[in-house]
C-alpha cells in the first residue's frame, strides 16, 4: 500500500511539475564603461587620495592582461627599493561614475591581483547599503567579483586602498584590467 502511495504521488507531482511553465531568467545585461581596459591612461577615471609623492595610481603595461595597458598601484617602501621614500601607509581611491542605471542588482568584475595588504574592488549604489568592497588577492589575474545593490540610477565602482601596506621584503602594489559592470 505505501508503495502504490510513493508511486501515485511521485507520479502526480510530475505532472504538475511538467505542467508549469517555466519562467525564462532574463540574461545579464553589460553596461558599458569609460576605458575598461586602462588602453587611454587614465581617461574616465577619478582618482582621490591625498598621496602626493610619485606613484600611486597609473595605466602602465606592466599591469596589462589584455591590450597595452592595466591600472597599476604602486607605493615605495625604502626596504623594497633603496632610495625610495616609505609611502604606506597608502589611502586612496581609483572610479568611475556610472549613471542611467536601473535600480537593482549589479556585478562588478576586473581581472586583477595583489602583493601586500589594504587593496579592494570597490562600488557604491545607494546610500542606503554604502560602500561594498571586496579582498583583492595575490593570485595573479584572477577574476574578483562583487556585487552590489544600485538605487536612484548612479554607482561608483572601482579600487580603494585603505592603509596598504607589504611587508619587510615588498612594498604594497596591485594590478587590474578588463573592467566589466553587468546587470543581473
Amino acid at each position: 500500500m505505501k508503495f502504490s502511495f510513493f508511486l501515485v504521488f511521485g507520479f502526480v507531482t510530475l505532472l504538475v511539475i511538467s505542467c508549469q511553465k517555466s519562467v525564462p531568467v532574463p540574461p545579464a545585461t553589460q553596461i558599458t564603461l569609460v576605458n575598461p581596459g586602462f588602453e587611454e591612461k587614465m581617461t574616465g577615471w577619478n582618482i582621490e587620495t591625498a598621496y602626493t609623492g610619485r606613484y600611486g595610481f597609473s595605466s602602465d603595461t606592466g599591469a596589462r592582461i589584455k591590450g597595452d595597458y592595466g591600472l597599476n598601484f604602486y607605493a615605495a617602501q625604502s626596504t623594497h627599493w633603496e632610495g625610495a621614500p616609505q609611502e604606506t601607509p597608502w589611502n586612496g581611491k581609483v572610479y568611475q561614475t556610472v549613471s542611467n542605471l536601473k535600480d537593482g542588482t549589479y556585478t562588478f568584475s576586473a581581472d586583477a591581483d595583489a602583493v601586500g595588504s589594504g587593496m579592494y574592488l570597490w562600488a557604491n549604489g545607494s546610500s542606503e547599503q554604502g560602500d561594498v568592497k571586496v579582498l583583492i588577492s595575490s593570485d595573479v589575474n584572477k577574476k574578483h567579483t562583487l556585487e552590489f545593490m544600485v538605487k536612484g540610477g548612479t554607482a561608483k565602482i572601482g579600487f580603494i586602498c585603505i592603509d596598504a601596506g607589504g611587508g619587510q621584503q615588498y612594498a604594497p602594489y596591485f594590478h587590474a584590467d578588463d573592467i566589466e559592470l553587468w546587470k543581473k
